[in-house]
């Protein structure tokens, strides 16, 4: 898993019918268990939002703490149908961890099926199991001003697309004649 609970390998994520790997699951959705004992441990993950004024809407998304010492384990311990053993991997911003499930799954965290929409926009628990999943963001269509609720929200990293330049041969622009002669000089009025 990488530092924002997305798995980067899995048992289901591999088809065995030979079709091409899923990409983009989060530990939420793969490993529910596992996932709401995960939020109850302190200063391990923390689920943050952010306004993506692109495409209006509110970013709920996790970070998980990749200098953390040690193994995390279960915390609940109640959670006999799954033991788990999560640790970092030194110098990355992943995780590695085994799951032992030995029952039925038994937990849940609130994940849309058909798309990315939060199936609760009116609020957020750091402790309360989701998947990451966005909120359209209140825009006052009149003023152009965010709700009070989102006006504290901080915006979402914009991810810049990388800087082309195109490579001209400039003896072929030295060959072309100049597109127009505004003669400028010999103008007294525009």
């Amino acid at each position: 898993m990488e530092d924002r609970g997305y798995l980067v390998a899995h048992p289901t994520l591999i088809d065995p019918k030979g079709h091409a790997p899923a990409e983009q699951q989060h530990i939420t959705h793969k490993e529910p268990l596992v996932a709401n004992d995960i939020l109850n441990h302190p200063n391990f993950v923390k689920k943050n939002l952010c306004n993506s004024f692109s495409d209006r809407t509110v970013q709920r998304f996790y970070k998980f703490n990749s200098s953390i010492i040690g193994d995390l384990t279960n915390l609940v311990h109640g959670s006999h149908c799954s033991k788990y053993r999560l640790t970092r991997i030194p110098g990355t911003n992943a995780f590695a961890g085994i799951v032992n499930e030995t029952c039925d799954s038994l937990a849940f965290c609130a994940c849309s099926t058909v798309d990315r929409l939060c199936l609760n926009c009116h609020r957020m628990e750091q402790n309360e199991c989701e998947c990451p999943c966005e909120c359209p963001l209140e825009v006052n269509e009149c003023t152009g001003n965010l709700s009070y609720a989102e006006n504290r929200n901080p915006s979402c990293e914009v991810h810049q697309e990388p800087l082309s330049l195109t490579v001209m041969d400039s003896s072929l622009q030295d060959t072309l004649p100049q597109c127009i002669n505004t003669r400028c000089s010999q103008r007294f009025t525009s």
